[in-house]
């Protein structure tokens, strides 16, 4: 299935906190067991996080600026109007408008 939007900001922004949180909970993990120093393992796996979600943040809006892998959407049907069609489709049938 097509994608109908560009990825905000926002969605950028937890979906980079997301995998971060899984990415430094196994580093720290591995850290302290290798080490047996917690302390260690957490401010390792704090700064490699905090330094991890940036970039990866820069990474994905930087690929928000290529377009390759990406096809126009058809000029009929804008992205923003899915939502509305689709409403509308269920009040037309439930009102019998296309009823055969």
């Amino acid at each position: 299935m097509a994608a109908t939007h560009r990825e905000s900001a926002r969605r950028s922004i937890l979906k980079a906190a997301s995998w971060r949180i899984l990415g430094t909970l196994i580093t720290t993990a591995f850290v302290c067991a290798t080490t047996g120093r917690p302390l260690l393992a957490l401010s390792i796996g704090g700064a490699e996080g905090l330094l991890k979600i940036v970039f990866f943040f820069l990474h994905e809006r930087a690929w928000n600026l290529v377009d390759v892998g990406r096809e126009d959407l058809p000029a009929m049907v804008p992205a923003r109007s899915a939502t509305r069609a689709s409403r509308w489709i269920v009040e037309d049938r439930d009102a019998g408008v296309h009823a055969s």
